[in-house]
């Protein structure tokens, strides 16, 4: 009970009190970026703040959860750090950490000449069945969409009316069919929720209890249990109680990490809506087509409202170190949040207020998302029990109903990291980042790693959005040509863009491959590259280098497809061990070996991949002829050993 009263005590007074925003200004450096070339160079900046002593400069990869030795330490006047160590191409990881009454810290991710990824793995698609018929159109999109961005899908349809246990169970084995490509989890629609955990990280004693908590989807290896939480007195609400074998887990926190990127979009039992439940889902999934292939498109700003200003844990901490780097900190506004998302059409968004299920005090109820359309694509909102979001007209789910708001979280209990975003990362990341977060990065004022894995950490919304698009090629078309070149062309994007990428891959494989080089110009593009038969898919995707205040990277749209059947047969040039003459050929056709050959078996094919013809070579002969007459003129193939020579018959 230790922890239940220091939350309680800190809240005291959630409801009634309204301040300035000067801790999370204190808790937040906020930084920005810019990258240089010749010398390669990543210049960090951030704005000028009173009485602070020092600032230490920290530098990683991504994929480390280390910080390492100190890279810089500087003097309090200092707003600027010049990075002359980075290596082209390669993205960073910085923290600043600001030195002061109130110590800060701020996070950015940059790099020179980054670009995003083109294969992203596997994602499980978890359809509630309730919108099979009905929506199967709106969810074909979704899975071209995915796919058009470098996601495998994995469809799963699932009956809400599941068990958390089988439900959990489905998603184990889709991702043990390939552990190390399987990323993301998109559940849609309202699939059953579970509880876990005997928490209450709002601070109130009647919501101590069992949350909602999607990321025992998302971990695949911990061991959840249902036999030592006891408690059904503490909470108001019984969806909160918690006993033994009642199928709500015991584990407060994560018992590892977790593996998957995910997110939720639910739309169940919101009758403050008009709109039906199947009507606000097909609304939902198609103001994200239209976002992702630039249908609308937001400004670079953010918009932030602290009324929990004169709380230490300063809250909103998690809106102004997030979006300083991907908007600037000029473009951060603090300012009311409901009736200026009416108009600014925002990128990202913040509000926190004394909170219930359906509404934070000064923010919005739940109501007028009904009745507002509130135009921000990503949101983050904070204030009490509305972060225990599976209830009637939830104040957490509802927003993802109105304007051009695609995600929303309850952020500040702990910090939310989503910085990564800035330099083309998507969401999903950030949030599997939060999830596993202890110590790497900051979660609460309350102390180090506090609230940090704890189970009530969810995403509302799709996991794959990336911060921006740009507009898509179209119609592409691929033809092969009698010498197994495969033509590529397409329409150009609809905006202005740098080129295009070529990418292939069989239809069954996960990943594709890119073909060219360096960036294609034009609206052409020629794959000679093919070794074998088989059914392709191409697709081709705009590329442009995309601005943001952590820096420049190469963006990415969404992809057009073609597909093709080919029947390509190898030729191995750098093995040849033989020759053919005459070719052209007319009525006979004859090897000439350059090498010492065993006498095993030579085959002739024709441009389908057909055997028409196979011989057995004599030991050590120099030459072996094979007759031509009676085949119709075209192109044909000779394989002896592991070398395949193409001629012409005449």
């Amino acid at each position: 009970m230790k922890r239940l009263f220091t939350l309680v005590f800190i809240f005291t007074g959630l409801h009634l009190t309204s301040f300035s925003q000067t801790y999370a200004l204190d808790l937040s450096v906020q930084l920005s970026a810019t990258t240089n070339t010749g010398p390669d160079q990543v210049v960090l900046e951030w704005p000028s703040y009173p009485g602070v002593t020092q600032y230490n400069v920290f530098r990683k990869l991504p994929s480390s959860g280390s910080w390492g030795a100190t890279l810089a330490v500087l003097p309090g006047t200092d707003t600027m750090y010049v990075d002359n160590t980075v290596v082209n191409g390669t993205l960073y990881e910085y923290r600043v950490d600001r030195i002061a009454a109130t110590n800060g810290a701020g996070y950015i991710t940059s790099g020179v000449n980054t670009k995003i990824n083109y294969n992203n793995g596997i994602m499980i698609l978890m359809v509630d069945s309730f919108f099979i018929p009905g929506l199967n159109t709106e969810i074909a999109q979704l899975v071209n969409d995915y796919e058009a961005d470098g996601w495998y899908v994995k469809q799963v349809n699932v009956n809400r009316t599941n068990t958390v246990a089988n439900t959990k169970l489905t998603i184990v084995s889709t991702y043990n069919q390939d552990p190390a490509n399987t990323k993301a989890l998109m559940l849609l629609g309202h699939i059953p929720v579970p509880y876990s955990g005997i928490i209450n990280p709002d601070g109130h004693p009647d919501h101590y209890g069992a949350w909602p908590a999607d990321v025992f989807y998302a971990e695949m290896d911990g061991n959840w249990t249902d036999a030592v939480v006891n408690d059904n007195t503490s909470a108001s609400d019984p969806r909160n109680h918690n006993i033994p074998g009642d199928g709500k887990y015991d584990q407060s926190s994560l018992p590892s990490n977790a593996e998957l990127q995910t997110g939720r979009v639910d739309f169940y039992n919101l009758p403050g809506f008009s709109e039906s439940e199947d009507v606000l889902m097909q609304n939902y999934l198609n103001k994200l087509h239209a976002f992702k292939t630039r249908g609308f498109i937001p400004n670079d700003v953010a918009v932030i409202e602290d009324n929990f200003g004169g709380f230490a844990e300063g809250f909103s901490a998690s809106g102004y170190k997030n979006f300083s780097v991907a908007v600037g900190p000029d473009n951060v506004l603090t300012t009311d949040w409901l009736s200026n998302l009416d108009t600014l059409n925002a990128l990202w968004s913040y509000g926190c207020g004394g909170g219930w299920y359906q509404g934070a005090g000064g923010i919005a109820t739940s109501t007028d998302f009904v009745t507002d359309s509130v135009l921000s694509v990503f949101n983050f909102l904070f204030g009490s029990y509305f972060g225990d979001w599976d209830v009637q007209n939830s104040f957490l789910r509802s927003p993802l109903a109105s304007g051009t708001m695609l995600t929303n979280a309850w952020a500040g209990r702990p910090h939310w990291q989503v910085h990564q975003m800035a330099m083309g990362y998507n969401i999903g990341y950030s949030t599997l980042k939060t999830h596993n977060n202890s110590t790497t990065y900051f979660t609460s004022q309350i102390g180090s790693g506090y609230f940090g894995r704890w189970i009530h950490i969810a995403l509302m919304g799709d996991p794959s959005l990336r911060l921006h698009y740009i507009a898509t090629p179209s119609n592409l078309i691929a033809i092969e040509d009698g010498n197994h070149v495969v033509h590529l062309s397409w329409t150009a994007s609809l905006e202005s863009v740098d080129g295009y990428h070529a990418y292939r891959k069989l239809a069954t494989d996960i990943n594709w491959t890119q073909l060219d080089a360096s960036m294609i110009a034009g609206t052409l593009y020629d794959d000679s590259t093919l070794t074998a038969g088989g059914d392709y898919q191409y697709m081709v995707r705009s590329a442009r280098d995309q601005q943001t205040a952590s820096g420049i990277y190469e963006n990415l749209s969404l992809g057009t497809f073609a597909s093709i059947s080919t029947n390509v047969i190898a030729e191995n040039i750098a093995d040849a061990d033989f020759n053919l003459f005459p070719n052209p050929a007319t009525d006979h056709v004859t090897i000439n070996f350059t090498n010492e050959h065993d006498g095993s078996v030579v085959y002739l094919y024709n441009s389908l991949g057909e055997m028409i013809y196979t011989g057995i070579l004599n030991s050590g002969a120099p030459q072996f002829t094979i007759d031509l007459t009676g085949l119709s003129s075209g192109i044909y193939y000779i394989q002896a050993g592991k070398t395949t020579r193409k001629f012409i018959k005449r």
